[in-house]
């Protein structure tokens, strides 16, 4: 059972990685005030949300800066560059986030992200902390497969996608899950003021330019190829938190291996269940995709609040959700112009957070079934049992 729930979790990080960059802003945000022992408490107690919100935050910062100030030409020609970043069709890069201890920096996370254009993705945890993970997630949204690789179980699982939703949080409404370009996007979305060129340093045994702008926090530092002017590393800083986050490895429009994005299962590992794993059917999963989204949502209003869940949903119109998307995501997927069908439930202290319920379908809804998200960020149909004694 553990092993199956980690797979479904695992999963819903290529859900999670393709919310709106609003989203992920705000991610980045909290988990950056948030000291390391928070981090590693809220990863206990809600498993792998803290995973998705840490790749989520890198994804948020961007990747490139635009210099308004600089010596020969560097503004022209860094433009020219984000132009051709622009019309790439393909992109990979490591994300790593560290806190800073003594001038010395210790990896919190590190994760790997990889598209290729116009359906294939790959997403990687490579690490928590010092502990290597050899997770991963390839989709194939043209063909509506997903496969989830666990390299230390030697375990697999492909899983049909068709009815894998996302939530569009300015409108509350849910849409097929689609390839989204966003990290190599948000390369064209942070701008930096009094850029100054650091001159030649090496950066993974090759010759790079060093420009840095130390206009508040984060410092922000790119690290371009001298010859083509393409970012190759980008760090930003936050001094006064003694955090970082770094792009590391980035690649731009250099050909991707089709192995990469294969679909089949790797050699010695055993099929999950024995074969292609069935969805959810349809109206399941459109309501499990709104109760992770809310279950997320009370997670970062927790975290605004010393981590205390709000009283009420309507609580999460004050931090960023409005209140027509709120009131699209709580009614029927059928409906949603419809009365709520979505309750709350404050998370109680010291309950096992696989089972405590934070949001979940109304039993009177329909007959003997209730959907319901977890304080862990997991989301399942529970017979009516199942719900009572949950709530119990």
């Amino acid at each position: 059972m553990q092993v199956e729930r980690m797979i479904d979790e695992l999963k819903q990080i290529g859900v999670e990685l393709r919310r709106l960059p609003s989203v992920k802003t705000e991610v980045m945000r909290q988990i950056a005030q948030h000291s390391v022992n928070d981090i590693a408490n809220a990863r206990r107690r809600i498993t792998w949300v803290s995973v998705v919100a840490a790749i989520a935050a890198c994804a948020a910062i961007g990747t490139a800066l635009f210099l308004t100030r600089g010596e020969g030409g560097a503004p022209e020609a860094f433009a020219a560059a984000i132009d051709d970043v622009a019309k790439s069709r393909t992109f990979s890069c490591r994300q790593i986030v560290s806190r800073i201890t003594d001038g010395k920096e210790e990896i919190i996370n590190e994760e790997s992200v990889m598209f290729k254009e116009p359906d294939r993705e790959r997403l990687e945890i490579l690490a928590v902390g010092s502990v290597q993970q050899g997770q991963f997630t390839i989709t194939d949204y043209g063909k509506h497969r997903q496969l989830v690789v666990l390299e230390k179980d030697k375990l697999a699982a492909l899983e049909d996608i068709n009815s894998d939703y996302s939530v569009d949080i300015a409108t509350g409404e849910l849409k097929p899950t689609k390839l989204n370009t966003f990290v190599r996007d948000d390369v064209m979305r942070i701008t930096a003021q009094a850029v100054v060129d650091l001159g030649t340093t090496t950066l993974e045994g090759r010759a790079v330019r060093q420009l840095q702008s130390k206009e508040g926090e984060p410092v922000k530092t790119v690290y371009v190829d001298p010859k083509t002017g393409l970012p190759i590393q980008i760090s930003l800083v936050w001094p006064s938190q003694k955090r970082s986050w770094t792009y590391a490895s980035i690649q731009i429009d250099v050909e991707l291996d089709d192995s990469l994005f294969s679909l089949d299962v790797p050699k010695g590992f055993k099929l999950w269940r024995g074969g292609l794993f069935k969805p959810n059917p349809d109206y399941d999963a459109k309501m499990m995709t709104k109760l992770r989204f809310l279950d997320q949502r009370c997670y970062m209003y927790a975290g605004e609040h010393q981590q205390s869940f709000p009283e009420s949903l309507a609580d999460l119109t004050t931090a960023g959700l409005s209140q027509k998307a709120l009131a699209a995501l709580l009614a029927a997927p059928d409906s949603p112009d419809g009365p709520p069908v979505i309750l709350y439930h404050k998370p109680r202290p010291g309950k096992d957070p696989g089972r405590e319920i934070v949001v979940y379908e109304d039993p009177d809804h329909r007959q003997g079934v209730i959907a319901a998200a977890m304080v862990d960020g997991h989301a399942e149909v529970l017979t009516k049992e199942q719900f009572e004694k949950a709530m119990k």
